[in-house]
């Protein structure tokens, strides 16, 4: 094994433990910002008539916005997965056209709306990270508690 291939896969396990220790609003984030940045690179792209790299960006976006798609809980969602799911839905059907059209009017405009949803989820990733937080300090102290009075003698 060469020693490109051992940090290669060292760099991939220690994206794969950061990945299942991270939350799953926080991984909503991070699709949000693959999105993002791979309409930004289509931008570019379009700005350099370089149709191969705009491709391969809207393709990124397209598989960034359908993770987020798949993702929804329609079962206990309610409106709220139902408005997403047509936000989505709409957006996977138009990047496409920034292909066929090499327009960067559709761009902005999806890059609008996922702006404004991912500062919502940054909100919620906060809030649900701070109440972890404030969860796990309280079952630290309970196990603190529980630890001390094992060790302490019975005094009668």
């Amino acid at each position: 094994m060469t020693e490109n291939t051992l940090e290669t896969q060292q760099s991939k396990s220690k994206l794969e433990s950061a990945l299942l220790s991270t939350s799953p609003t926080k991984l909503i984030v991070l699709n949000y910002d693959v999105a993002l940045s791979s309409l930004k690179a289509a931008t570019r792209a379009i700005e350099r008539n370089d149709i191969e790299a705009r491709c391969n960006a809207v393709t990124r976006a397209i598989d960034a916005i359908s993770e987020l798609y798949l993702s929804l809980n329609r079962k206990d969602g309610g409106d709220l997965a139902a408005n997403l799911s047509s936000i989505y839905s709409y957006m996977i059907w138009n990047l496409p056209k920034i292909n066929f059209d090499n327009d960067a009017k559709v761009v902005d405009e999806i890059i609008g709306l996922l702006k404004k949803l991912r500062s919502s989820w940054v909100k919620v990733d906060s809030e649900v990270s701070t109440q972890l937080a404030t969860e796990q300090e309280a079952t630290d102290l309970a196990q603190s508690s529980k630890a001390s009075s094992k060790t302490q003698p019975n005094v009668a």
